[in-house]
């Protein structure tokens, strides 16, 4: 099974999205990954989509002008057997959450692909939490 080092995979997407916050002035957009976190290609693909899904809505709609602010991509092993891959901005927040919205479904759809829980929270501005099955250790 091939595995993707899921950090520098958050990374490197967070370098090439940047261009979409034009030019970083008023949107920044930061990574803070854990190191030694693999995830099968196969969940690599729909995470990848997913985040890049939530951080393009973040930028959108989480700083309308004059605001600005910072949206945070992280990794993070949460618990034995379980990894979170956490989108969160400190923008205006969300009045309520448009469950028949395009892209609300996409994220949905992703995560069930990889067998995962999506929790979303507008407090502060929004965090998206999805958490998900971890790969099982060399041999199993």
């Amino acid at each position: 099974m091939q595995q993707v080092d899921a950090g520098s995979y958050v990374v490197d997407l967070c370098a090439a999205l940047e261009a979409i916050t034009e030019g970083g002035e008023r949107i920044r957009l930061e990574s803070k990954v854990e190191e030694g976190i693999f995830v099968s290609a196969d969940k690599a693909i729909p995470l990848g989509l997913a985040l890049t899904e939530l951080i393009t809505n973040a930028v959108k709609y989480a700083f309308p002008p004059p605001h600005s602010g910072t949206i945070l991509a992280q990794v993070r092993r949460h618990q034995p057997g379980r990894i979170e891959l956490v989108i969160q901005d400190n923008g205006v927040g969300m009045a309520g959450l448009r469950e028949g919205s395009l892209g609300y479904g996409l994220v949905r759809s992703l995560v069930q692909q990889i067998e995962g829980d999506i929790d979303i929270r507008s407090e502060a501005g929004v965090t998206v939490t999805i958490s998900f099955p971890d790969l099982p250790p060399e041999g199993q």
